[in-house]
């Protein structure tokens, strides 16, 4: 079968191999690729950048990739899926027993493995995962808005951090991938939402407003006459500035929460966070458990089909890249 494959811990270095099929072990099942979703932290592990070197601890020569629409082909012993579901699910590999796991927070698993970025990923014709990973898609959602499934999902957990109830106002700050799949989120669960960026964010607000979000501010325009409005902001940008504007967006006794990874430390003034009782929350993708109401959230999330989405060969990785950091699509699609 045919993989990207990254040679070594430097930058670059990935190539298109021809590798074994994997083999399938017990509870897990086979995958054929339809789409893998090419994101920042996949652009980051291909640079082999400080952040990437920091966090992951892969086994080169690896494959890399963790989002993925797929195909079953075959299950191993204690699996059941039916061969030819079409599937999503998280690229997580986690032990399931240490005290996160059994509290619902998988995400911060002890042993925790990230497809592609740990261990061998997606990014090829066949490939693995745990059953308990996965979620069969329904008919009715196009595979192109099934291939944003694990975004998604992280947008959903986000809402879950933020206790989001139907009826608050909540703002979105920094509309890339991130931000508009919580946009996308937010509205599947009918909570009414302004989008808030930068003059470079234009294209992309547009894309949130036919999104359906009810209202665009541009930072440094607009954003000061709803600043403490808000019950809930959430912070997708992954800049320090973007951190600060949303605390100062939300109001007294709201919450923030922190999607985005900046680069550097970000400075907070805790005194002003303790006299107004705002929380500061974080929030990591999401929890195994969180898959099972991924498909359903799916199809209610009409908001996904405005998505700029283009999809590339495997052997285009370096132009997808390309599309990626330009801005050209909001999310790009690796198909075999």
């Amino acid at each position: 079968m045919r993989a990207l494959v990254k040679k070594e811990a430097a930058p670059g270095g990935v190539e298109l191999r021809e590798m074994p099929v994997p083999q399938i072990g017990e509870d897990e099942v086979l995958l054929e690729l339809i789409y893998g979703g090419l994101c920042r932290t996949d652009v980051s592990f291909v640079e082999w950048n400080a952040a990437a070197q920091a966090t992951y601890r892969p086994n080169f020569p690896q494959i890399i990739g963790h989002e993925y629409l797929g195909r079953v082909i075959a299950s191993g012993p204690g699996s059941d899926l039916p061969v030819g579901s079409r599937v999503v699910g998280s690229g997580h590999v986690v032990c399931g027993a240490c005290p996160p796991c059994l509290a619902g927070r998988s995400m911060l698993c002890q042993r925790l493995k990230v497809l592609g970025l740990d261990v061998d990923g997606v990014f090829a014709e066949r490939f693995v995962v745990p059953q308990r990973n996965v979620a069969i898609v329904p008919d009715e959602v196009p595979d192109t808005v099934a291939a944003l499934a694990e975004p998604f999902a992280v947008g959903l957990h986000a809402l879950k951090r933020g206790s989001v109830q139907s009826g608050m106002k909540v703002a979105v700050v920094g509309p890339g991938s991130v931000g508009l799949m919580t946009i996308a989120a937010l509205g599947a669960e009918r909570v009414s939402t302004t989008a808030i960026g930068t003059e470079a964010d234009l294209h992309q607000l547009e894309l949130a407003s036919s999104m359906g979000v009810d209202e665009i501010r541009i930072v440094g325009r607009d954003t000061d006459q709803v600043a403490g409005t808000f019950d809930v902001v959430f912070e997708t940008a992954g800049h320090a500035s973007a951190v600060s504007l949303a605390v100062e967006l939300v109001a007294p006794g709201g919450t923030v929460v922190c999607v985005g990874l900046p680069a550097h430390p970000v400075e907070i003034n805790s005194g002003r966070l303790a006299m107004t009782e705002k929380s500061l929350v974080g929030a990591r993708a999401h929890d195994i458990s969180d898959w099972k109401n991924v498909p359903q959230m799916l199809a209610k999330a009409t908001g996904l089909a405005a998505i700029d989405v283009k999809a590339v060969g495997l052997d285009e990785l370096d132009h997808a890249i390309h599309l990626t950091a330009t801005r050209q699509a909001s999310k790009v699609l690796l198909a075999p």
